[in-house]
């Protein structure tokens, strides 16, 4: 079929929100007929070809790609399939379309006679995916359990300085907050929180050994992230498998692989996003707000003096206003931050030995001056084949971190200072204390001695061995050993921040950490006909050690010397040591069977002995089964653009241990007693044994669909999950009279409920313009359904009904307003003062927090969503990825219990104007006055918490035809730019306080392929 340029513009019209709606019947490829050449039918020395393309089914398949190879010649198929191309002689035919394999066909002579008839077979690479699971692999069309994959591609889609932090917003029902801080992973949930005091952090499982966390991998070292979320994939990992598990594969050379060498750097700019504080000009008209409604009879009285006003402020006070000398305290303490890395990655392989050898290097400057990160990693993996019977391999890796922290000196520290306090006198000498309240100066850190640095030196090593005992039976053993060699260096100079002009501290502790796994994996797979079967034992021992001794004095003389010199110290020497030891014993069996890979199970049973627990309660046992029927393959399945269709089921117990070793001991810590005037030390007792504590189990319910339609052109799964969590690992409050004031026991039930959906889409797929979408929607209802004595636990803010993180307090309605006077007076209060709604107005009592606090929100968010959209056009890349969660409220001390309505302390840019006075009878801010703290005045930090962001924008450009590499790309990346949306425009959703930010990060860099 010719395509003239009317046909060309009405196709596009046509096809076009076709593809947008993703209609079945797809004519998206047509667009790609806009990039071809019209050529003439008469040229001389061409063949007119016609023909048809089907699938294997015998279905016309419309707008197939038919293109000479090598030119932009070509048409697209019609309704029935059919197309008619004018080509050359002796040239190559290329047929193409998504979802299906790509043919190519040698033009001759005759194929004008008779036409051609083109099958194109079924693109089955998806289905057949390799996923990692516990213990072993599968292919993706043979899952019965939730279990989503990110691969290194979209693991890179920006610059992440961990994979945490990579794989934010990608997956559904995973929720992870912003980096605030350089070396630090994000915090992350799966699937909501089970548990109250044990803790919610999900198990890290790198290639086949459990970690604690994964910081230390560059992301451009990991093949692909599996996450295991349902108790069908967890309980493999027992007791530590109950929050979820993150599976990460690294990198390694491949059977008969050309030698591959890749570079990759970036380098940018970390912007610091605070709270922005008042102005100099207005902190100047605040104070005189204060002066005006607390001095000189009132309000009415108009404004003092200036000499009145600022009488505190020192002798220079008057002429810094005048002159408008003011200081910007937060650009002086925060600055924006290098960022900055470097990997070089090689691997290779041959029928018999596969290696891959990585190289990288990372720096971060953090938000303060002090606070930098640097990583150094190195690792090497070589897997043998000796013979046929035998393989093993090692993986070794090695990193260098340091950590120089930084006291947060902008968290509520800086309100103790003001625009008007100067931190240099005028001979640029640091003052050591500024403005009306003597602080201590906040830059004090960076001019005086001052070290905290963390170094950690870890060794992670895994070996392995392959026997093939017989046909199909196979015995793996894995060993893995993680060291990690730990020192805390700290000191702080007498004249530091942290100092105060009291005295020098030196400290150094030395933290030894040795982690043991040995896992024993006995698989047997059997197929026959349409049957397969895979059976595997798996023995576990898990062994961790950690020892430590801490050293610290004062008032040591030296201060160049810094930590170097701790002898010298004459005051507060302290010496400290301590050892901690815990283990794990494990058994599993699973099974799992499929027909004719339609009807498809899954049988596991793990068994977990903990040293951690109480004699008699150390074991437990956790069962799963889960299925799944494939739809798509039945023999009735008739609706041809549905070509994958799967539904899954799985119920599975998991447990939770996760809680400190010794928690069931009685413990003893030190005390003084005093015989008249004279101290000595003893001991007390510190904590009480619960011999009864056991384990923390969760039963969860999971049922998903899987589908791709029009040739997994659309792509995805539905999941829907109860998790029902019992036996609350649960430090409870009890009175001192017992000896400690609390103790570790198994109360309380929560439950989780929600739905994820993901969906893949190519919404346009041209020859050199391709348009592809990934979104995700995630819903979890968090609730407490169980307490002591089935009674909320109103002193500990839990609440039966309610998620485990909640804001309880009084419900502002306002300010009380001059012409509410006598009400006010009811309730103890005046006007100016915050008003708070009476939840209970028939009892005729005052407001009180018995009967008048309620559940304001949730911290956690309700619902969140993500949406990634890239853009191929020839060379070029876009890509760009928003961000929301919505339902949840936060607490911002920045806005609310930090605020001093005094005028002597600085107050952020927000709250100026909306103060109440009687010439500004606003309800949003309380009445200055004279008097320090306000009552309640937390209360303005509640604020709605939901958002709409946009997450980054990568542009980049890749050279692919150059005699030297494979490819070359170079890109821009712009993370966190702005908010499309904010509930509360006052605060920054993902870092509300004054001390911690999410970067706005500005990137450059390249990846080069050998």
């Amino acid at each position: 079929m010719r395509i003239n340029l009317n046909q060309k513009f009405w196709i596009a019209v046509i096809c076009f929100p076709v593809v947008l709606s993703h209609a079945p019947v797809t004519l998206a490829s047509s667009l790609d007929a806009l990039d071809y050449r019209i050529t003439d039918l008469n040229n001389v020395g061409a063949n007119v070809i016609k023909g048809v393309v089907i699938d294997s089914n015998g279905l016309p398949i419309i707008g197939a790609n038919v293109v000479e190879k090598g030119t932009t010649n070509g048409v697209i198929t019609d309704l029935g399939g059919n197309f008619e191309l004018q080509v050359s002689l002796g040239s190559v035919l290329q047929i193409s379309y998504i979802g299906y394999i790509s043919q190519e066909i040698k033009i001759s002579q005759d194929m004008n006679r008779e036409k051609l008839k083109v099958v194109l077979e079924e693109d089955s690479k998806a289905l057949d995916e390799i996923v990692v699971v516990g213990y072993g692999v599968m292919k993706k069309s043979d899952l019965t359990g939730a279990v989503s994959s990110v691969d290194s591609e979209k693991l890179n889609t920006m610059p992440a300085s961990n994979a945490i932090e990579a794989l934010q917003g990608k997956i559904a029902g995973v929720e992870i907050g912003a980096a605030t801080e350089p070396g630090v992973s994000p915090n992350i949930l799966i699937r909501g929180n089970r548990s109250i005091n044990a803790s919610n952090t999900p198990l890290y499982v790198v290639d086949g050994i459990p970690r604690d966390e994964i910081n230390d991998i560059p992301v451009s070292d990991i093949e692909s992230i599996e996450v295991l979320k349902d108790a069908a994939s967890t309980a493999i990992y027992g007791s530590r498998g109950a929050n979820g598990v993150i599976m990460v594969s690294t990198k390694k050379g491949k059977v008969a692989q050309k030698t591959e060498v890749s570079f990759g750097m970036h380098i940018g700019v970390n912007q610091a996003k605070m709270p922005k504080m008042i102005s100099g000009d207005d902190y100047v008209q605040y104070r005189r707000d204060v002066a005006r409604i607390t001095q000189n009879g009132g309000w009415e009285e108009g404004y003092p003096s200036d000499d009145i006003v600022f009488a505190l402020d020192g002798e220079n006070a008057l002429d810094i206003i005048k002159n408008r000398r003011y200081a910007d305290w937060q650009d002086l303490i925060y600055r924006d931050g290098i960022n900055q890395e470097y990997n070089l990655n090689v691997s290779s392989g041959t029928e018999k030995t596969q290696f891959a050898v990585s190289l990288g290097y990372r720096k971060e400057e953090g938000y303060y001056k002090t606070n930098d990160y640097d990583r150094i990693n190195g690792k090497v993996s070589i897997d043998h084949k000796l013979n046929k019977y035998i393989s093993f391999g090692l993986n070794s890796r090695i990193t260098n971190t340091t950590n120089s922290g930084a006291t947060k000196v902008g968290g509520i520290n800086l309100v103790y200072v003001d625009p008007i306090a100067q931190p240099f006198d005028e001979d640029g000498n640091l003052v050591y204390k500024v403005g009306q309240n003597n602080t201590w100066n906040l830059l004090a850190n960076y001019y005086e001695p001052y070290k905290n640095s963390t170094n950690t030196f870890r060794s992670f090593n895994i070996g392995y061995i392959d026997i093939n005992i017989l046909k199909g039976l196979k015995l793996r053993s894995n060993v893995g050993i993680d060291i990690a060699n730990t020192g805390y260096e700290r000191f702080y100079g007498k004249n530091s921040f942290d100092g105060n002009g009291q005295k020098n501290y030196g400290e150094r502790k030395h933290t030894l950490e040795k982690n043991f796994t040995w896992d024993n994996i006995l698989t047997y797979l059997f197929e026959k006909n349409k049957h397969s079967l895979n059976a595997t034992l798996v023995s576990s021992m898990q062994k961790s050690v950690t020892s430590y001794e801490d050293a610290s004095g004062e008032s040591i003389p030296i201060e160049d010397l810094l930590d170097w010199n701790l002898q010298a110290a004459t005051e507060n020497i302290k010496i400290a040591s301590g050892y901690e030891k815990w283990s794990l014993l494990s058994f599993l069996c699973r099974f799992q069977y499929g027909f004719d890979s339609r009807y498809l199970f899954n049988f596991a049973f793990r068994a977990d002995g903990s040293s951690v627990l109480a004699d008699g309660n150390k074991w437990g046992y956790f069962p799963t089964v889960s299925m799944a029927w494939v739809i798509s393959r039945e023999k009735f399945f008739k609706i041809r653009w549905i070509n994958n269709l799967k539904v899954r089921a799985s119920y599975g117990i998991v447990g939770n241990s996760a809680i400190d070793p010794y928690q069931t001991f009685s413990g003893t810590s030190q005390t003084t007693y005093n015989f008249g005037d004279v101290y000595y030390y003893g001991y007390k007792l510190g904590s009480i044994a619960n011999k009864d504590l056991g384990w923390e189990y969760s039963s969860n319910y999971n049922i998903g669909i899987d589908f791709g339609i029009l040739n997994n052109r659309i792509s995805g799964s539905v999941e829907y999950y109860v998790t029902n969590t019992r036996d609350l690992l649960l430090k409870r409050n009890i009175p001192m009279i017992n000896g400690s004031a609390e103790i570790w026991q198994n109360i309380g039930k929560t439950r989780n409920r929600g739905v994820e959906v993901a969906i893949n889409s190519v919404n346009i797929d041209m020859k050199n313009f391709r348009w592809e979408t990934d979104f995700n929607f995630y819903k979890n209802k968090e609730e407490i359904t169980s307490l002591i004595e089935k009674e909320d636990m109103v002193g500990s803010n839990l609440f039966i009904g309610h998620p485990v993180n909640v804001i309880y307090d009084y419900e502002k309605i306002g300010i009380w307003q001059a012409n509410e006077k006598e009400e006010a007076l009811i309730y103890n209060a005046n006007v100016g003062d915050l008003k708070f709604k009476d939840q209970n107005p028939e009892d005729g009592k005052a407001i009180d927090a018995d009967h008048d606090k309620i559940i304001l929100g949730q911290k956690t968010p309700k619902w969140s969503m993500f949406m990634r959209n890239s853009f191929n056009f020839y060379n070029f890349n876009l890509s760009f990825a928003i961000e929301g969660k919505f339902g949840h409220m936060l607490e911002s001390e920045a806005l609310g219990k930090n605020i001093f309505l005094n005028g002597t302390r600085y107050i952020p840019q927000a709250v100026y104007g909306n103060y109440w006075t009687p010439d500004n009878p606003t309800n949003e801010y309380p009445s200055i006055r004279l008097e320090g703290p306000i009552d309640n005045i937390e209360v303005m930090g509640y604020r709605k918490a939901s958002y709409l962001n946009l997450q980054e924008i990568t542009l980049g450009y890749t050279f692919d035809k150059l005699s030297f590499m494979r490819n070359f790309n170079i890109y821009v990346n712009v993370k966190n730019p702005f908010y499309l949306w904010r509930a509360d425009k006052d605060i920054d959703p993902q870092a509300p306080n004054y001390d911690i930010s999410a970067y706005r990060t500005y990137v450059v860099g390249f990846n080069i392929n050998f």
